[in-house]
Formats: C-alpha cells, structure tokens, sequence
C-alpha cells in the first residue's frame, strides 16, 4: 500500500465538522484521533492540549468566576483509500483547521 497527496480540497459538512469537533471534546495531552465522518473519509487530528492554570476573574466579588489558561494545538488531515487500497491524502481547508484550533482553547 502506498499514500500518495492530492491537490484535492475537502469541504466538510457541517455535521461532519460537529462529528470532528466532537472527537476534540475533553482532550488534554496529546492526543492522536481518527474520525470517520463519511464512507470513505476519514479525518486525523493530532495535537496537545495543556491547562496552564486557572484564574479567578471576579476576585473582589467573588463570583467564583474562572478563566482557564491553556495552550493548545492540532492538525487536521483528511484520507480515503482508492480502488487498489492505496491512502490518498487530501487538503482540509485550513479555516476548519482554525476552528478545531479554537474549539481547543475554550473547552
């Protein structure tokens, strides 16, 4: 079996981008996930995610009210297999890499 890139764009649905974002809920580390999101097409996300601290943000009044602090970062690759079972790897717009990015830092 061989990979081979493709200059091929992926645009996923917006269910299929719920499905990715859902695999993101609760990471922390590093982590390496493969989502199916439709027959044929999987995404990989791999990255960290790494709580800094906390910070109570309404100390006079306290509100109890927390800002955590985190550092994070992913990416996100697409694949499907052609008829002879070999990996083609496929462009993720990089807008969706963006907001994977940004689903990490407010989780």
């Amino acid at each position: 079996m061989t990979t081979r890139n493709t200059n091929e764009k992926v645009v996923l649905t917006k269910e299929q981008k719920k499905i990715v974002l859902d695999a993101l809920d609760g990471q922390d580390g590093g982590f390496d996930i493969f989502v199916e999101v439709a027959d044929n097409l999987t995404i990989e996300l791999d990255g960290y995610v790494h709580e800094e601290g906390y910070r109570d943000t309404d100390y006079w009044n306290g509100t109890g009210a927390v800002e955590i602090s985190r550092t994070a970062d992913v990416n996100v690759t697409a694949f499907r297999y052609d008829e002879e079972g070999n990996e083609e790897v496929l462009d993720v717009e990089h807008e969706f890499e963006k907001e994977c990015y940004k689903y990490l830092q407010s989780a």
